[in-house]
């Protein structure tokens, strides 16, 4: 059975490896208080003192900030008093560890007369590191400090999907197949908030700027996304997760906030029940 399994897998496989024993889940970002840029995706908050630039782009959503200094002294960002937030959990930027307990409760979703809820749980420790940023006048930092979730968004019901086609960047394969669900700020199944605090160096005035985000889009398709063209594009509103289906697969995927660089693995579980009910009109 294995042996027909890797089979079926490397047959499977064409053009460049478009179709693998792996599938995928592509997500797309939106914000509700910063300005997507049109040129490369990434979300934008400006003001006469600074320039805020994220992007989530690549495997896992990395979540990229970039600060930029236009005054004529210096700043602080202190990442100790600067952190990710979701539901009722925060996740400081900074810090010797973090503690992870939090249920996830994700938002309701009714499509006809379905109504679908999700409910799961987080539970590990992160250890990141402890420090703050001096951005000199006219200039800029960049940071990754997290990543924002290594999980399928598994509770979504399959009628509430629709077959798409993707294009790749293949010219013997043009399209490949997907399914694809979008969302807005009330049904989305994550939103999540980061906030930052920057500090005049001549002053030691503290600000705090907050941004807000949430889940757009999901296509569920098992085409690598290196293979598909809204990738080529590195829109820094886009990220993608993976599992391994089939002979490739080995332990059930666990993950949410993930830290780069982390000394110890981040562990945690989460678990999805589903309660389907109907919903009168």
């Amino acid at each position: 059975m294995k042996r027909l399994t890797s089979v079926a897998c490397a047959i499977g496989a064409f053009s460049f490896a478009l179709v693998s024993c792996s599938r995928y889940q592509l997500s797309t970002i939106a914000s509700t208080n910063t300005v997507r840029s049109e040129v490369d995706g990434r979300f934008v908050q400006e003001n006469d003192s600074l320039k805020i630039i994220y992007s989530f782009y690549g495997e896992n959503a990395p979540v990229s900030i970039e600060i930029h200094n236009k005054l004529d002294e210096p700043l602080l960002i202190d990442w100790q008093r600067s952190a990710l937030t979701y539901n009722d959990s925060a996740v400081s930027y900074a810090g010797n560890s973090a503690n992870l307990n939090a249920d996830i409760n994700s938002a309701s979703y009714n499509w006809g007369t379905r109504w679908s809820t999700s409910n799961g749980n987080i539970n590990g420790t992160i250890t990141l590191p402890q420090y703050s940023d001096f951005i000199p006048p006219h200039s800029f930092v960049k940071r990754t400090p997290l990543q924002l979730m290594d999980v399928f968004v598994n509770s979504i019901p399959d009628t509430a999907f629709k077959k798409v086609k993707l294009p790749t960047n293949q010219t013997d394969v043009p399209t490949v197949k997907g399914k694809s669900v979008s969302f807005t700020k009330e049904n989305t199944p994550l939103v999540f908030n980061s906030y930052l605090t920057i500090v005049s160096n001549n002053s030691d005035k503290k600000v705090s700027y907050q941004q807000q985000f949430y889940i757009a889009e999901i296509i569920n398709t098992n085409t690598n996304p290196d293979n598909i063209a809204l990738y080529d594009l590195k829109s820094g509103d886009r990220f993608y997760v993976s599992e391994k289906t089939g002979y490739g697969k080995t332990a059930p995927t666990v993950g949410a906030i993930v830290a780069i660089g982390a000394v110890a693995a981040l562990s945690e579980s989460i678990n999805h029940n589903n309660n389907n009910n109907n919903r009168k009109n």
